[in-house]
C-alpha cells in the first residue's frame, strides 16, 4: 500500500507542478493568451496522468509477492506520466517557437499517449498473468512432496524413543531433499509412496520400532525410485 500511496503522490505532484508552471509561463514566455493550444497540452498531461492513476489504483498489492510482480505496472504509469507531460511540453511550448500549432495535432498526440498507455499495460500485465499461472502449476506440481515433508517432519519430533526418532529423521531428510516437482506419469508411485508413509506413520504412532524400520525402508526405497524416474522426466 505504501508504494501505490507513493506513485499516487508522484504522478500528483507531476501533474499539479506542470500544470502551475504552464499556467504562469505560458502568457509570460509566448506572450499569449490561454488559447486552444494551451488547454489542449494540458488535456495531453491530464490523460497520462490519468491512465497512470488508474492503473495503479487498481493494482492487487497485498503481498510481497504480488507488489514485486507488479512493479512493472507501476514503472509503466510512470513512464505514461512522464511521456504525457513531455508531449504537453512539446506542443505547448516547443512547437509554437517554429509553427502556428494546429489543433489537430494535440488530437494525435493523444491518440498517441492512449496507444502507448494501452499497449503497455497490456504487455506488462500478460506477463504478470503469464508469471502467475506458472507460480500456481508450480504450487500444485510441488504441492505433494511439501506436504509429506512436513507430515514427516512432525512424526520426527513426536517419536517417543531415539531409536525411532533416528529412523523417522532420516526419513525426513529422504523426502526433504527429494525433487518435489509432480508429473502426471509419477501418479503410480506418488500413490505408493502415499500407501507406505501412512504405513510408516501408523508403525511410528503405535512404537513398534520393528515395524518402523521395516515401512521407512520401503518408504525410501520409493521415494528414490520416484527421484529417479523424476531425472527422466527433465
Amino acid at each position: 500500500m505504501k508504494i501505490k500511496k507513493l506513485a499516487i503522490t508522484v504522478f500528483s505532484i507531476i501533474f499539479v507542478a506542470f500544470t502551475l508552471i504552464s499556467f504562469f509561463a505560458y502568457g509570460n514566455s509566448l506572450s499569449k493568451n490561454y488559447d486552444a493550444p494551451f488547454f489542449i497540452g494540458l488535456i495531453i498531461a491530464l490523460l497520462g496522468y490519468v491512465m497512470a492513476l488508474v492503473s495503479v489504483i487498481k493494482l492487487d498489492l497485498d503481498s510481497k509477492e504480488k507488489t514485486f510482480l507488479r512493479i512493472s505496472v507501476i514503472r509503466t504509469a510512470y513512464g505514461v506520466s512522464i511521456v504525457s507531460v513531455l508531449f504537453a511540453v512539446i506542443y505547448m511550448f516547443i512547437l509554437p517557437m517554429f509553427m502556428k500549432t494546429p489543433v489537430w495535432l494535440g488530437g494525435v498526440l493523444a491518440v498517441l499517449i492512449i496507444a502507448f498507455g494501452v499497449s503497455s499495460f497490456v504487455k506488462s500485465n500478460t506477463a504478470i498473468e503469464y508469471v502467475e499461472q506458472v507460480e500456481t502449476k508450480v504450487k500444485e506440481k510441488t504441492f505433494f512432496i511439501k506436504s509429506l515433508t512436513v507430515d514427516a517432519d512432525a512424526l520426527a519430533s513426536k517419536a517417543s524413543t531415539p531409536e525411532i526418532k533416528a529412523v523417522a529423521k532420516k526419513v525426513y531428510e529422504v523426502i526433504r531433499y527429494s525433487d518435489p516437482m509432480s508429473n502426471d506419469k509419477l501418479a503410480g508411485v506418488d500413490l505408493k509412496i502415499e500407501k507406505l508413509f501412512d504405513e510408516y506413520q501408523n508403525a511410528v504412532n503405535a512404537n513398534d520400532y520393528e515395524l518402523v524400520k521395516q515401512t521407512a525402508s520401503a518408504l525410501t526405497e520409493a521415494v528414490e525410485e520416484r527421484n529417479k524416474k523424476c531425472k527422466l522426466l527433465k
